[in-house]
């Protein structure tokens, strides 16, 4: 996916595990986040997208002369249906760890909280 998007904005991508990069743009968070931002050359460009009900801290705190953007974007039907075109014909895979009750909501935190997890947990009141 991000091969394929990459051109069309103008960046050329980074070999897996690349360091001192002129700068990085993470779209999937935790983990991922803070494997982009280590490999960004001191005082170069790191963006990340957030969701609305993201808090600040953590990765995205100014360090090593990196002052972090954060894109905050609210969901809207125009930019949902393509990204739901891409996951229903596999293009897109989001990286879903598991699958869970939308009773277990308070375990599925408590698990998003801790490290060690390699996904996202996807509640469902139909499970």
């Amino acid at each position: 996916m991000a091969a394929a998007i990459a051109p069309l904005l103008g960046f050329e991508l980074a070999a897996p595990g690349a360091q001192q990069v002129d700068g990085a743009i993470d779209v999937r968070g935790r983990d991922h986040a803070h494997q982009a931002f280590a490999a960004v050359k001191n005082g170069v460009a790191y963006a990340t997208i957030v969701p609305e009900w993201w808090k600040p801290g953590g990765v995205f705190t100014a360090a090593r002369g990196i002052t972090p953007v954060t894109v905050q974007n609210p969901a809207n039907q125009q930019v949902l249906l393509p990204l739901a075109d891409w996951l229903a014909r596999g293009v897109l895979d989001p990286g879903i760890e598991q699958i869970m009750p939308l009773d277990r909501i308070a375990e599925a935190h408590r698990r998003l909280e801790a490290p060690g997890h390699s996904g996202k947990f996807v509640l469902d009141n139909i499970c």
